[in-house]
This record gives structure tokens, sequence and C-alpha cells, in this order.
């Protein structure tokens, strides 16, 4: 039977011409396209890719000295050669690798190119998504265009049937990802190279900052199977509009649409990896990009503003398995409804099923860090000068304005490690299990800037910046100049607490709370009139006491609501 509609499928409908002709044609792309590289480097790569043949691997002290001597040799030759020229751009191109990987890179030298072609974007394969939902659609449309699904229902097979042509649907699309992936590879390794896969990701300058400890050949796999997932996503959905819709034009059209829209809408942001949908799978790397930012002129300065918030390991495998459900149940769909499976064992199994899908799409929402759990703090000013988190005690020294971190024995340590001193004060601290976030004013500026340092990796890195649309301040150095008498009276008031999860910040200034977006960046006044007692944060809710005594509320769906005479608890 598998051999018959194998038959049915690829020779009749000529399937397998499309699979040949779009693969030519994916190669033929990929050799107009190219690979990653500069205008720069592609008039001098022979003599780019020389300094790599020579100095390639770990950076030792010996090869520290010959490049810095070949460097001295160049920076002397005046010859007004061509060749001379040439060179002398490629090493200036060779040389900024390599102060990157000697700096803050992974220490070893190499080549990228290849890899930055594979690693470093999220464009979808559009061949490979019309590829896919030709083979969905094709399998089921055929029947239903001739009316052979009656005699189909109507005969003992029908369940056999229905398996065979939903397991040669996910079977092709695993191999049609697989042949199509392996095209790019080929095409690669032939021309720039995929040279030593076991080096460390961020090898490559673009996942300098990348959350991910792993090699550059392990982050190739995962795309490799991420892609091999969207696409038996996206088979199983084409299948279901199929025995749906019944018509190939529209379930064709609709199918490759709906890969399309998330793309356009959610181009170049985090959002689009967060929702368990064909899209991300398709697009992939995103999954594993650290931080992005992009530049913007603001306030007549060029500043640098979020554009990628990375994706953190839970939110990726729930999202990833919330995409492996969505599979199962539209290909049992499919399976109930082309084989007229019995209405009721059909009706009993799905909903087993639904609540198991609502759980996790509850789950998907969920936060990485705070959102689920309790905080309470003082609201009087200045009462996250200390913090206690998992029996240490993390404390601001106001005049050397440093964070320090007391463990159970006295051992007294530095947190913030970066040696660029500070020009603005830190005023505020808060803890979780893998953060110690401290927050910057001054005087002169409304700004409140929050930066995070990693308490295993003492990584220090720009959360927000509130005064800015969330742009980077590097490390405080940049002050803004204000005239204005009033307004610098203004600005004098201190933030009394904040508070950090995953998706927004809170903090408390002038009798109102502020709420910050960490996703889009956008600030806004949640509660004004607002007392300095204790605050509560729990599930989503901030917890607070207006200016007359009454027990207020602000949650996450931005409901805003008062409970006279009530606690906290009774919410």
């Amino acid at each position: 039977m598998i051999r018959s509609e194998l038959y049915k499928v690829f020779v009749k409908q000529h399937l397998i011409l499309f699979l040949f002709v779009f693969l030519f044609l994916n190669a033929a792309y990929y050799i107009v396209v190219g690979y990653d590289t500069t205008m720069v480097i592609r008039n001098s790569e022979s003599y780019y890719t020389s300094f790599f043949d020579k100095y390639e691997g770990k950076i030792t002290t010996e090869k520290t000295a010959q490049i810095k001597e070949e460097y001295k040799k160049l920076e002397k030759d005046t010859a007004n050669m061509l060749s001379n020229k040439l060179k002398k751009q490629a090493f200036e191109s060779f040389y900024h690798v390599y102060i990157y990987e000697s700096d803050s890179g992974s220490g070893y030298l190499m080549d990228t190119r290849g890899w930055e072609s594979i690693l470093c974007h999220d464009n979808i394969n559009y061949l490979l998504v019309v590829f896919v939902v030709l083979l969905g659609v094709m399998l089921f449309s055929v029947e239903y265009e001739n009316e052979m699904n009656i005699m189909i229902v109507s005969s003992c097979g029908r369940n056999r049937l229905t398996g065979c042509k939903i397991f040669i649907g996910i079977a092709g699309a695993i191999i049609s990802a697989g042949l199509f992936q392996i095209v790019h590879i080929m095409y690669l390794v032939s021309t720039v190279g995929l040279h030593h896969a076991d080096y460390p990701l961020n090898t490559i300058e673009f996942y300098e900052n990348s959350r991910y400890g792993i090699s550059l050949g392990t982050a190739m796999l995962f795309k490799f199977i991420i892609t091999i997932l969207g696409c038996m996503f996206l088979v199983s959905f084409a299948m279901l509009m199929t025995v749906l819709l019944k018509r190939r034009e529209i379930c064709m059209v609709l199918a490759v649409l709906l890969v399309i829209l998330p793309k356009m809408i959610f181009s170049n942001s985090s959002i689009l990896y967060r929702i368990p949908w064909i899209t991300a799978l398709l697009s992939a790397n995103g999954f594993f990009w650290p931080d992005r930012y992009t530049h913007q002129l603001i306030d007549n300065q060029l500043k640098k503003v979020i554009a990628f918030q990375a994706i953190g390991t839970k939110t990726m495998l729930i999202v990833l398995s919330m995409d492996i459900f969505l599979t199962v149940l539209f290909s049992y769909i499919v399976f109930g409804k082309f084989s007229n499976h019995r209405k009721s064992k059909y009706i009993k199994m799905t909903s087993k099923i639904l609540p198991c899908l609502l759980i996790c799409v509850c789950l998907a929402g969920c936060g990485e860090t705070s959102e689920d759990k309790e905080v309470i703090i003082d609201g009087t000013l200045n009462a996250q000068i200390n913090m206690t988190m998992g029996g240490n005690m993390y404390y601001i020294d106001q005049n050397e304005n440093q964070v320090y971190c007391k463990d159970a024995k006295n051992n007294i340590i530095a947190i913030r490690r970066n040696v660029i001193p500070l020009q603005q004060s830190i005023t505020n601290i808060f803890v979780d299990d893998h953060y110690c976030y401290y927050l910057l004013e001054d005087d002169n500026s409304s700004n409140i800037i929050v930066r995070s340092v990693d308490l295993e990796s003492f990584e220090d890195k720009l959360v927000y910046s509130a005064g800015s649309d969330n742009t980077e301040d590097f490390y405080g150095l940049r002050k803004d100049e204000s005239n204005d008498t009033d307004e610098i009276l203004k600005n004098m008031a201190t933030v009394n607490w904040f508070i950090v999860t995953d998706k927004a910040i809170y903090y408390q200034k002038n009798s109102a709370i502020y709420k910050c977006s960490r996703i889009s960046g956008k600030q806004e006044i949640i509660a004004e009139a607002v007392s300095d007692d204790e605050v509560r944060y729990l599930n989503g809710v901030l917890h607070y006491t207006d200016a007359y005594g009454k027990k207020s509320y602000y949650s996450r769906q931005a409901s805003v609501g008062v409970h006279d005479g009530r606690t906290c608890a009774d919410v």
C-alpha cells in the first residue's frame, strides 16, 4: 500500500519532478547569492584566507607575537602597489577577527564565514516550504477531486490507507528538509568551508554574548533538527487543511500564507520564537541568538536600541514541545477525519488531548525567572540597599559604588567585575536565583538604567534604560545635560524600589509606579499617589497601598483593582 501511494503521489502527480527542480533551484540560489562576506574581503580573498591558513587554531603567545610583527611590517610598507593595498585590507579584516577572539571571543582563529552563513540568519527556505505544502496537499486532494474518498470510507482498509498517507507525509517532510539543508551545507563546504565544528559558538562574533555554551557543530545540528520539526509541522498542517477544505489551490495558498504572515508581522522580533507555530521552526536560528541591538538617532545622539531579546532555555523547550504536540494533534485529526473513524472514539480521544493542549498553552506563557515567585519589598526609600538570596547577602557599597556578596562564612566578593567606573550611582539592587540586577540613577536625568550580572559567569549587560527607549548607555558613562532648573529638581527624586520579572520591570518614583516592558521597551504609569508601604509581587500581580491606605493591585493583564480592608492574600 505504501508503494502504491508513493507511485500515485510522486510519479502520477509528478511530485518527484518538483523535488528535483526545487533542489536544483535551491542549489542555484546559493551559488548566485554566495556566502557571508564583505566587498573588502571578496576583493582580497586569497590574501585573507592565507592569513587563516597560517595562524588558524588556538591563539598562543607565539602566534600573538607573529601577528603583531606582521602588523608592524605591513604598516611600515609604503609601496603603492595594488597587491600591497589588497594585502593590507585583507590583514585589517583578519586583525579584527584576531582582536575579537583574543579579547572576548573563544580564543580560536578561523575563517568563520561559512558558519556565519548558516547560523547568523533566520531566513526561511520558501522553496522547501512550497514543496512540503505540495506534498501534504497532494496526498489527500486527489481522492476528494475524484470523489474516491467515498469509496475509501466504505472500504475495510481505510484506516490503513490513511495511516500510510500520513506516514508518507511525515517521512517525506523529514527527507526533503534534510535534502534541502544538505545542499546548503555542501555548497558551503565546497566554497568557504565549515572547519572546526568543535570550536565554541562564540567563535562567531555574532554570538559573542550567547547564553548557550555549545559548539558550532552542535548549533548546526540543532538547526537541522528544528527545521525538520518545522517541516513535519507544516506537512501535518497542510494535510489538515486539505481534509477540512478539500480544495487543492485554496489549501496551498492558505498554508503558505500562514507561514509567511508571522514572518512579515514579527520580522526581526523575538516574539516570533515565543509563539508555538511553524514559522519559528523554519527560521530556527533565532532560538539561539543573543540579545541584539540596532542603532537609532535619539535626542541627537546615536544610541544602541535593543531589537531582539534572547530566548531562554525554558521558553525554547516549552515552544518546541508545543510544536511537537500540535504536529501529533493535527495528524490525529487528519486520521479521524479522512478515515471517518468512529465518532465516539474520536471525540473521546480528542477530549483527552485538548486539556493537555490548554495546559501547554498556559505553560508557554510562563516566565523564566520571577513571574511565579513571591517578592516582598519594603516600599520605603533605600529599601533595596541590601537583599538576601540563597543564604548570601548582597549589598551596595555607596562609597565605592559597587555591589558585594557576603556568604554564610563572611567571605566577600565583588559582584560587578567590569573595570570601567560608573558615572551614575547604584541606588537599588534586586536579586533572583540567577542574576543580580542593579539600578543606576543620577541627579541630572530622569533616566533609570537597569543592568544585570550573571551570578555564575559574572557577565554584566544592559537590561533596560527607561529614559531613552531601552538604549545602551555604555555602562553609565553617558550623562544627559539639562539647563532647566525645574526639570533638574523634578529629576532629583530617587527610585524607592524596583522588581524585575522576565517580561517587565516595575519601579516606584515620585509616588508613582511605572511598568517598563523588557520586550517592547515601552514605559507606562500604572498607579499614582502610592504610599511607601510594603509591596508584594506574586503570580503576575503587584500588590501595593495607595496614599489613602487602601490595598490595591495591578495584574499583568493590565487590570487595576482596589480591595478595601482585605489583605493581599485575599486577592
